[in-house]
């Protein structure tokens, strides 16, 4: 069985290790219906996440991504290709998918690599979007990247490289800013009480309400 798997009601979430960079790409998907979202698909080769759709028998609808980093994007044009759906991310993020070297990619292998551009913007959508009855909410979240989003859908929250267990965010990059990290922060400090699961771009999954935020600073 690929992956590690997790449920919520009736939504269930398989998480699969990218590679060769070992970033996470998470498949949430309605075990009813077998309708299924893609987040931040960053292997080099899909082989994997084609693997694990072909294993549950999904339909995907979306690729959602975090933010605009390689690591995330990179089985982007592949799966847009095969399945025919919609990227979603925020205005930069979608010319950043699009440009080696604000995507980084072009600092990793030298050739660099694209992705096409979303056909869903998130500002052009009141950052909300209805998925098969479950409302998806969005929320800009700068300071690792400047076209960073997360967001939540049922108890889960996907943080990207904004939140993850155990692991100081990097504000290193040249668009990164550690003053717009801590704002971040301390919206997601008022999710707490939720019950929420974050779901981050590496690492394990954990719960909110009990962690301290302090530890990505």
């Amino acid at each position: 069985q690929r992956g590690a798997f997790t449920s919520v009601m009736a939504l269930q979430l398989r998480t699969i290790v990218n590679s060769p960079v070992t970033s996470n790409c998470h498949i949430l998907y309605d075990d009813y219906s077998k309708h299924c979202l893609i987040i931040d698909p960053g292997s080099e080769n899909p082989e994997e996440i084609l693997g694990v759709i072909a294993e549950l028998y999904l339909c995907p609808d979306y690729i959602f991504l975090t933010h605009e980093h390689f690591d995330h994007m990179w089985s982007c044009a592949a799966l847009v290709e095969k399945y025919s759906i919609p990227i979603a991310c925020s205005r930069i993020c979608s010319f950043d998918i699009q440009d080696r070297k604000k995507n980084l990619s072009v600092f990793y292998n030298q050739v660099g690599i694209v992705s096409p551009p979303a056909r869903v913007i998130l500002e052009e959508v009141d950052w909300i979007l209805d998925w098969k009855g479950k409302q998806v909410c969005f929320y800009n979240s700068p300071g690792h990247s400047v076209g960073g989003v997360i967001f939540i859908i049922g108890k889960y929250l996907f943080t990207g490289d904004t939140l993850m267990k155990d692991i100081a965010t990097s504000t290193k990059f040249c668009c990164s800013s550690k003053e717009r990290l801590k704002e971040t922060l301390a919206f997601i400090e008022t999710l707490k009480g939720q019950h929420l699961l974050v779901c981050p771009g590496h690492g394990d999954t954990f719960e909110l309400d009990d962690y301290d935020l302090r530890k990505a600073l």
